[in-house]
């Protein structure tokens, strides 16, 4: 059995292993690669040309119904519970009304950092 190759990568099979050192593929579950060509009926059927412009339309269609009512829900979800709100106050208002206090310093010509 020395002068068999392995059914996967073709290198020389030695008789005490039970796997191929060079591939790793066990012996007793490999099958030799087909050598026959591939036929038409085994080959999947043709799909459909894709219709770039078709499948934008119907992307913008799904997110222009769904983008702004999904938004609006998860915001409200946000405001209804405890660490959503908490979220909502520190990260979301907090910085703004920050941003407000540096504004006025600004005009009135002091330097500062919200």
């Amino acid at each position: 059995m020395e002068g068999t190759l392995c059914p996967h990568c073709a290198a020389p099979r030695p008789t005490a292993l039970l796997e191929c050192p060079r591939c790793g593929v066990i012996y007793a579950k490999a099958h030799p690669r087909a050598t026959e060509p591939i036929r038409a009926e085994h080959l999947p059927p043709e799909s459909p040309a894709w219709d770039a412009e078709g499948d934008e339309a119907a992307l913008e269609a799904r997110l222009r119904a769904w983008a702004i009512p999904g938004a609006l829900l998860v915001s409200w979800l946000l405001v209804k519970t405890g660490a959503g709100h908490f979220l909502v106050r520190t990260f979301f208002s907090m910085w703004v009304h920050e941003t407000g206090h540096a504004a006025t310093a600004w005009l009135c010509g002091v330097l500062a950092f919200p």
